[in-house]
């Protein structure tokens, strides 16, 4: 019944058990051991199942036993042989677990092993000692000072940081108090502070110091530091030490300092003068960095010039025979110190006396120990050194920020105050320069209004002079006419050579007055705004070989030579004003040839850019570039930007000589601008000139591709406000209307004449063609003059002409 229970108690225990058999060979030594006896939670523990194992031996079960570091056979079979008993920590790579293992031997030959699974007890302690290790390497590697104490207020520990701010090493602290290590004192007075450790053990609780305090370290050092200390609990609560946190809050506190330093004196400068203010400058950079001799030097734009603008009260106190202040002299005849200057940087002497270059001190000056001198930089140019000296220890890094803030600070205050200074002294002369600009603005605001006055009466004025100048021209065209109409029936009749010639005088003369007036008109219609185009598709090529023909005779009669150069690609059909573009080229061919006594006329044309236009309906754009060049007078540099003006002569001689008003190439450019083009001139004196009228016009191909098409005409609209009566617009109807017009004319004849006369008159103010113009006015001619009969027939052919054309 025992041997049950026992059974019945391994089987249900949740630790693993095994019982093993050692085998032994020839000469007593262990070789291998059986599996006799196992329980569920030896199965469990190791995954080896009772039925695969028991019976079997270690070295066919595990069979990589043999090959272990260890030598679990001879271990285990001394245990079963000589009957002791062993107990280790195991820990399994291929089942990731820790286990305990107590083996012990029952009888000889025999051990029992008994394994217990301890890898969560094993976590923990892992965790633990992690948790040490990283808490010992974070306190060594945080740059604040730590310090650790007993409930007496004796150092058990300290980092490195603590170390180095407190001058002593963690040997040399263990065991000693506080007190002898960590030494602060009140930052305002020196005053000796309460312990923080001493104060935290006697009231319990944590002490976080917000104001500054000084520790004064081991070897001498003054830092600034702020504190903070926290009770050690145990379990129960009890307080068992402290810890102490320290940290160098030097450079804060130092910017902080400044800072208000910097407010303080921009206060000062406000109501002191500027060697007040110098003076203060050099008094608290001295008590900043505890030196007892400070300097300001001015140094000139030539960088050769050095000039003492102020000492320190104490170097004067102290030093009273120094030189005075705002004396000049040469860069080279100053001290080592002057390196500063010259090498653009910082210049420390800790050990001045024994320096070999130094050239000694002026009579009178105090024993220079150490200096410092640092540089103030403008835009690359030194501007100011400022020296502090005899600073009871070496000068460091921290002294030459803290005299560099002063130095660029006094720089800053001084060209402020000179700025002001020089302000308060021209006071008087901004009060005058500002009462002169009042006056000034006073009467400027009253010659405004006089121009805007002037300005209103010129516009009413230039509207007045456009009107008349567009009534007058049609009263004056329709005498005009008469006259030509007249003049040219004359010539019809039968006249002696100098009635002829007097005939042919009037009709040119006339021709020109014509003209004139028509100029007159279109300017009229430009300024007000009220000259639109009339589109019509026209042939390029035949436009431009009659309107060459028409001027080659003129160019004859002068004995010049004229030539007419144009491209196969000229042979197309475009959509533009005809009229308006032969208004342009014949002013500039008529030019051309009026002020060229002797050589050529050039008239050219060419596409210079050919592209598809979306908006066309399928039509290309082209860039058409008409040029008339000629070997005439030419046309002074100064003249160019003026010949494009309103009755402007590029020479007032050239009006005597040649005759003209300046009005075409006025009209021409405006043209040649409504047309959304332009006309530019190149010309020099006894050269020759040359005049170039760029246009893009729509493009409907070739004249060969064009042929049986109807042709389409549209006026373009009106601008807003623009008049609708078609000779006040300056519009035209084609000639199938013209010739409806004329007709109506004829019919009037008999009936009305008066009435037959308006007609003619409308008929005449449209741009018709040469020979049509000159029929037309011939009809005219013969109604003013009461002859129905030869009126109406010259009516029949000019209706015929018409049609014909």
């Amino acid at each position: 019944m025992h041997h049950e229970s026992y059974k019945r108690f391994i089987e249900c225990s949740f630790f693993g058990y095994a019982y093993h058999k050692v085998i032994l060979n020839d000469q007593g030594r262990p070789v291998d051991y059986e599996f006799i006896e196992v329980n569920a939670g030896f199965e469990k523990m190791t995954g080896l199942t009772a039925e695969k194992i028991l019976g079997r031996k270690v070295t066919e079960v595990l069979p990589g036993i043999q090959d272990s570091s260890f030598d679990w056979i001879g271990f285990y079979g001394r245990i079963a042989v000589e009957q002791t008993e062993e107990e280790f920590e195991q820990y399994s790579e291929p089942l990731k677990r820790w286990y305990k293992v107590s083996a012990y031997s029952p009888k000889k030959h025999h051990f029992v092993t008994i394994i217990q699974d301890i890898t969560s007890e094993k976590g923990s302690e892992v965790k633990l000692l992690e948790s040490r290790e990283q808490k010992a390497a974070t306190l060594h590697s945080i740059g604040d000072g730590v310090v650790s104490c007993d409930k007496s207020g004796r150092i058990q520990d300290m980092n490195p940081a603590a170390e180095n701010l407190t001058g002593w090493t963690l040997d040399e602290s263990v065991g000693r108090p506080l007190e002898e290590v960590f030494n602060s004192v009140a930052l305002k007075d020196r005053g000796k502070e309460e312990n923080p450790v001493s104060r935290v053990l006697r009231q319990g609780l944590a002490v976080d110091q917000d104001r500054y305090s000084v520790l004064l370290s081991r070897n001498g050092g003054k830092i600034t530091i702020k504190t903070s200390c926290s009770p050690i609990r145990d379990n129960t609560g009890g307080i068992t030490g402290a810890v102490l946190v320290f940290r160098d809050v030097t450079r804060e506190h130092t910017a902080n300092l400044l800072t208000q330093k910097r407010l303080e004196l921009h206060d000062y400068a406000a109501v002191h003068s500027l060697d007040e203010l110098m003076t203060k400058v050099l008094d608290d950079a001295e008590e900043f960095v505890d030196s007892s001799i400070g300097f300001y030097h001015f140094v000139e734009k030539d960088q050769k010039t050095l000039s003492l603008q102020r000492w320190s009260t104490r170097s004067l106190q102290e030093l009273c025979h120094m030189p005075g202040n705002k004396m000049h002299y040469s860069i080279d005849q100053a001290g080592v110190w002057v390196e500063a200057a010259q090498r653009k940087k910082t210049v420390i002497h800790n050990d001045y006396e024994s320096m070999p270059d130094k050239k000694g001190l002026p009579e009178g000056h105090a024993r220079v120990i150490r200096e410092v001198v640092v540089p103030v930089i403008r835009d690359g140019r030194v501007v100011a050194i400022m020296g502090l000296g005899n600073k009871p220890t070496d000068y460091d890094e921290k002294d030459v920020e803290i005299i560099s803030f002063f130095a660029d600070v006094t720089w800053d205050l001084v060209k402020q105050k000179r700025t002001q200074e020089a302000l308060q002294n021209s006071i008087t002369e901004k009060n005058l320069a500002q009462q002169e600009l009042q006056r000034n603005a006073r009467n400027l605001e009253i010659k405004n209004a006089e121009l805007d006055t002037a300005r209103i009466k010129a516009q009413a004025a230039n509207r007045a002079k456009s009107e008349f100048l567009a009534n007058m021209s049609h009263e004056v065209r329709t005498p005009m006419n008469a006259v030509m109409g007249m003049s040219s029936l004359l010539l019809d009749t039968e006249l002696t050579s100098r009635q002829k010639e007097y005939a042919l005088s009037i009709q040119r003369n006339s021709e020109s007055l014509l003209r004139l007036i028509s100029d007159i008109l279109d300017i009229s219609r430009i300024e007000r705004e009220k000259l639109s185009l009339d589109i019509d598709e026209f042939n390029l090529q035949s436009f431009l070989e009659q309107l060459a023909s028409e001027f080659q005779p003129k160019a004859r009669k002068k004995n010049l030579e004229f030539t007419f150069d144009a491209g196969p690609e000229i042979n197309c059909i475009v959509s533009g004003d005809e009229q308006r573009i032969r208004q342009i080229l014949a002013n500039l061919l008529d030019n051309a040839i009026k002020f060229t006594p002797r050589g050529h006329v050039e008239f050219s044309a060419q596409i210079l850019e050919e592209e598809k236009n979306p908006h066309s309906g399928g039509r290309n754009m082209v860039t058409l570039d008409f040029e008339v060049r000629d070997s005439g007078i030419g046309i002074s540099e100064d003249k160019l930007d003026h010949i494009f003006e309103k009755f402007s002569q590029a020479d007032s001689s050239s009006v005597r000589e040649y005759g003209g008003t300046g009005l075409g190439l006025a009209v021409a450019r405006q043209l040649a601008l409504l047309m959304k083009g332009d006309i530019r001139v190149a010309s020099k004196p006894d050269q020759g000139s040359s005049f170039r009228f760029t246009v893009t016009l729509p493009s409907l191909g070739t004249n060969e591709s064009q042929s049986g098409r109807e042709e389409t005409r549209h006026q373009e609209p009106a601008a807003s406000g623009q008049e609708s009566d078609f000779i006040e617009s300056g519009s035209t109807l084609d000639l199938a209307q013209a010739a409806a017009l004329a007709r109506e004319t004829a019919d009037l004849v008999d009936q009305d004449l008066d009435l037959a006369w308006n007609k003619m008159q409308q008929v005449l103010t449209l741009p018709l063609p040469r020979d049509l113009l000159a029929q037309a006015q011939k009809g005219a001619a013969l109604l003013q003059a009461f002859d129905t009969d030869q009126a109406r027939q010259e009516l029949e052919a000019l209706i015929a002409g018409m049609k014909a054309e």
